[in-house]
């Protein structure tokens, strides 16, 4: 096993600036027609394990889609570099359906389990940060950290 760097340095263009290596993540039906850039995810992305999961970090980019998310796999914080995404929250007991814009210098985070709409008319590249909890640790879709 190889130690851990105790810091680790992300960039907007991958790692050594080489680019992002391609990452099925986003379905490819989810693109806009005539996207000319897919789902990337950065290769040497931080991982550690936490509390009752895996935290991973790294930077990821992609072209327009729109994809519905119910529910949202995974706790996840994120700082918008460049582009504009809009998510729309369904409404839930006296809250009511919501949409928010995000741009370049936005930062936000989803719970594990929201049910939203992600919709990009461009391509977005954010810096994330995600929390898989385990299900066998007794994962009850909250983070372990204070409420947001």
């Amino acid at each position: 096993r190889q130690p851990r760097m105790p810091v680790v340095r992300l960039s907007p263009f991958g790692p050594g600036l080489n680019g992002l290596p391609s990452d099925p993540a986003t379905p490819l039906e989810a693109l806009a027609p005539g996207s000319p850039v897919p789902d990337e995810r950065a290769a040497l992305a931080a991982m550690a394990n936490v509390g009752r999961g895996k935290l991973t970090t790294g930077t990821w980019a992609c072209s327009a889609h729109h994809l519905s998310m119910a529910p949202y796999p995974v706790s996840e914080f994120c700082c918008i570099l460049e582009g504009e995404l809009s998510l729309t929250t369904e409404a839930e007991g006296s809250r009511p359906r919501e949409t928010q814009i995000f741009g370049p210098g936005s930062a936000f985070f989803i719970h594990k389990g929201t049910i939203l709409e992600w919709k990009q008319l461009c391509t977005v590249r954010k810096y994330f940060v995600i929390l898989e909890e385990s299900e066998e640790n007794g994962d009850n879709g909250s983070p372990p950290m204070a409420k947001l």
